[in-house]
């Protein structure tokens, strides 16, 4: 009975020992993912920020080009309104 404790013994030690090398093997694989996985987060991180960069850019073209038309809205607006005048005093003349 002892041989086959001892054997039992021994088998559990090399089935320890290779799972154990096998969780090994899964902390490095998981680690060598996890440096990736964080490498695409920074990545991601640095075209969101070129993205708002963009996006914040061209929000300031458009404000801008707004800006402009309202100006040349409201001068469009004035030179009607005294066109419509100057018509209106020909009219009475």
């Amino acid at each position: 009975m002892l041989a086959t404790a001892r054997e039992v013994v021994d088998w559990l030690r090399v089935v320890a020992a290779t799972e154990g090398a096998e969780l090994n093997e899964k902390r490095f694989a998981l680690a060598e993912e996890r440096e990736h996985l964080e490498e695409g987060c920074q990545v991601l991180e640095t075209l969101v920020r070129m993205a708002k960069v963009v996006y914040n850019r061209t929000m300031v073209e458009i404000e801008r080009e707004q800006a402009a038309l309202a100006v040349e809205r409201e001068e469009a607006i004035a030179k009607r309104e005294q066109a419509e005048e100057e018509a209106d005093e020909l009219k009475c003349q």
